[in-house]
């Protein structure tokens, strides 16, 4: 038995720390980017949106500094019951990523609720904020390795 599948298209670009923090996100972040390339923009915005909740609930739980096993998981649970926009808020300390963060969020619900707030905006500028967002947490990821590494002294 044979038959044709569509071609698969080139993936959209992203750092690969993300995949360290979060498969999820790449994953969902993929299957977005093909819906994209086919033409499915319904989905797809849905599907960006899911991804970049993924990103931003991993990377808060990769930032919790708790030693305690107990209350690490806690932490955790606490960030993955909250709407995104409170863990934006809450757990997530770097003002720059938290602004991109939120711009994103505010344009992925357009993308997947019925009425659209930001009209003059769409998936492409939705993409770009997903690209900010990664773009900040990888400064702040940096930043912090090479603080720690060459401390003042």
């Amino acid at each position: 038995m044979s038959y044709i599948e569509p071609p698969i298209f080139e993936e959209i670009s992203i750092p690969e720390f993300a995949n360290d923090v979060s498969p999820g996100f790449v994953s969902i972040f993929n299957e977005a980017v093909e819906a994209k390339s086919r033409g499915l923009n319904q989905i797809a915005g849905a599907g960006f949106r899911k991804a970049c909740e993924f990103l931003v609930k991993d990377y808060a739980k990769s930032l919790i500094s708790e030693t305690d096993e107990q209350e690490r998981e806690k932490l955790e649970q606490q960030i993955e019951k909250k709407f995104v926009g409170q863990v934006v808020t809450d757990f997530i300390p770097d003002p720059r990523v938290q602004k991109v963060a939120k711009r994103t969020f505010w344009l992925g619900n357009d993308e997947a609720h019925y009425l659209r707030k930001w009209t003059d905006k769409d998936i492409d500028d939705l993409i770009i904020l997903i690209k900010l967002t990664l773009a900040w947490i990888e400064i702040e990821r940096l930043s912090d390795k090479y603080e720690d590494e060459m401390p003042e002294s």
